[in-house]
């Protein structure tokens, strides 16, 4: 499924993908189609509310973006479809103050939901949580079942009542051999059906989960042993036949991938992938570059009210610091070469401390965001270069305020220079433009280090 979703970051991919008959175009399939991520990221500060209309302004078109009440529109109806109208207004959180695990995995649907997919891939949607809360997260895919879309899920072990809740079923032994690929019938009787047709298969008991006998049948569950192989059962099967035929009237069995794609009725247009499944030069993003930015500096600046912690603590920590130091020096007179030179050392400690704590301080705040940056760039939510751009201008501001504290405590009580003030300005900048680029150097580290 990530292979096809192109999400997969490892391992080497080999064969053609089509879609509609043609070749499937990364970044066009990107924009029409949600991937629901088993442990889904999302920014804590933002709502619930919040999130859906993040992800609807920037991958919806430009006109949505534009209109607050089609926004609100949209946003409301997916709240309504995913019950989660109760806690729109709540903070995502983390796990242990914000929302519990299942309200996530809702979220997490709700944000792929907002931006009107085709087909939705749901990656093991019940994984984690318990028998009322996999009903609760199956429901509401049902419902977005229920309005057109394809919803492909992977299951693991699911309780015969989610199982129960699946049209299709594509079961895979162990290698990746398809064993079955058919409708699973009311209560599984076509599985049940199928497999038991088989000479030395018990069939299966009134009270046992179909899920479990199955795979018991086919070797893969606990104590299960594979009498036949099921793989080449499978492709002599008249299932197998009638999938053939169906693919053949979806695409030609012997059409050739590079022709397809060359060809100027193709909808799609094959693309390079570069490592998560993306064209790293395509600019089909919904909305244009000044939307992107508009709406991430809005998000980033909501985060940072919302964190006192990062940015008030930040200015308390640092003006303590500069009086500390700047009072070592108070009512003091310069009157030889020694003065001079415990000034200059005075210097070098503020301009150092201020420096290493805002690296300090910035490499695991951005790296708390590295996560939910992939998961949004692989979506086609974003440019990186609007990203980089939002992070920048929105920390300027609590920079200039920390300098301006800084530098205020620090130069007047260490006595420097009054008369004339110039040199008291000429001290701001230069400080100023050192604590930006020791930021942007933590910048640097955390997007380029790994951990």
């Amino acid at each position: 499924m990530d292979v096809i979703a192109g999400r997969k970051t490892t391992g080497k991919i080999e064969g053609d993908i089509y879609c509609n008959g043609k070749p499937k175009d990364d970044a066009k399939f990107a924009k029409m189609m949600g991937y629901v991520e088993q442990f889904g990221v999302h920014l804590e500060k933002s709502t619930v509310y919040e999130s859906l209309q993040f992800s609807a302004a920037l991958r919806l078109d430009n006109d949505v973006a534009s209109d607050p009440e089609k926004l609100d529109k949209v946003c409301e109806l997916v709240l309504k479809m995913l019950e989660l109208e109760n806690i729109g207004d709540r903070l995502v959180g983390n796990e242990d103050t914000g929302l519990s695990f299942e309200e996530v995995k809702r979220l997490t649907i709700a944000v792929e939901l907002v931006s009107n997919p085709s087909i939705v891939f749901a990656d093991e949607p019940t994984s984690g949580l318990e028998a009322r809360s996999a009903l609760v997260v199956m429901r509401c895919l049902q419902n977005i079942a229920a309005t057109g879309r394809t919803v492909v899920a992977t299951v693991h072990q699911p309780n015969v009542s989610i199982f129960n809740l699946f049209d299709n079923l594509l079961l895979l032994k162990r290698g990746g051999e398809t064993v079955f690929f058919n409708k699973l019938g009311k209560n599984s009787e076509n599985l049940l059906r199928y497999f038991e047709g088989f000479p030395g298969v018990k069939r299966c008991p009134e009270n046992l989960n179909p899920a479990t006998w199955m795979l018991t049948v086919i070797g893969a569950g606990v104590g299960g042993v594979e009498e036949k192989d099921f793989a080449v059962e499978y492709r002599k099967s008249s299932m197998y036949v009638d999938t053939l035929k169906e693919l053949q009237l979806l695409m030609p069995i012997d059409s050739d991938p590079e022709t397809d794609a060359e060809t100027e009725t193709s909808p799609l247009q094959r693309v390079s992938r570069d490592a998560r499944g993306i064209d790293p030069k395509s600019e089909n993003y919904s909305t244009s570059f000044a939307t992107q930015l508009r709406f991430l500096m809005k998000r980033n600046h909501i985060e940072y009210w919302r964190t006192p912690t990062y940015g008030l603590l930040r200015w308390m920590m640092l003006t303590g610091m500069a009086i500390i130091i700047g009072l070592i020096f108070v009512n003091g007179t310069i009157t030889n070469s020694s003065d001079v030179q415990s000034r200059v050392s005075n210097i070098n400690i503020i301009v150092a401390v201020v420096g290493n704590y805002n690296v300090m301080t910035i490499i695991p705040f951005m790296f708390s965001h590295k996560a939910l940056f992939y998961r949004e760039r692989a979506s086609l939510t974003y440019s990186g270069y609007a990203y980089a751009i939002s992070c920048q201008l929105v920390e300027d501001p609590y920079i200039f305020v920390e300098v301006a504290l800084v530098v205020i405590c620090f130069y007047f009580l260490s006595g420097f220079v009054t008369d004339p003030i110039w040199p008291f300005f000429y001290y701001w900048v230069l400080f100023w433009v050192f604590i930006m680029l020791s930021t942007f150097v933590g910048f640097l580290f955390s997007v380029a280090l790994p951990t």
